[in-house]
């Protein structure tokens, strides 16, 4: 998935914002696919008051996601060194400002905060997470004030 962004983005020069939006598109499905694939998900489809179309994603077996968050809980809250791969989410999580969302509220915030930017600072991958998420962040930005000068401009 990565190999098939990165020559998305090669095919022609283009603002960071479009890239984003253009990478996006479809990012979700393609993932619950993938997920799928692996035997992590399957896909039910189905009908919500028997009218509106659906699909849901269920796990197929939570063992994967109980053994994410234990070892997410292992590096936040018993402070045991995070696997590199850990280490990079924890560093996205910290980026997004998702960590007491997903570890649970046994630990103090603060303490779980505390340890999720120790790890993100340390991390192999932490400055291009935090660069990559504050480039989508200073591009949102700039878009919807954009929009605003054009609409309020235009009167």
């Amino acid at each position: 998935m990565l190999d098939d962004a990165l020559a998305r983005i090669a095919e022609k020069p283009r603002k960071p914002e479009s890239v984003v939006g253009a990478l996006r598109k479809g990012l979700r499905t393609r993932l619950y696919e993938r997920l799928a694939d692996q035997g992590i998900l399957r896909m039910e489809q189905g009908r919500v008051l028997g009218l509106f179309p659906s699909t849901r994603w269920p796990a197929v077996d939570s063992a994967h996601e109980r053994q994410l968050r234990q070892a997410l809980d292992d590096a936040l809250v018993v402070g045991i060194d995070p696997q590199p791969r850990i280490g990079a989410i924890v560093s996205l999580l910290y980026a997004i400002k998702a960590v007491p969302k997903v570890v649970g509220s046994r630990e103090s915030k603060k303490v779980v905060q505390a340890r999720a930017k120790a790890i993100a600072e340390g991390a192999w991958a932490a400055t291009a997470v935090r660069k990559a998420v504050e480039a989508v962040n200073a591009a949102t930005v700039a878009a919807v004030a954009g929009a605003a000068a054009a609409s309020g401009s235009g009167g």
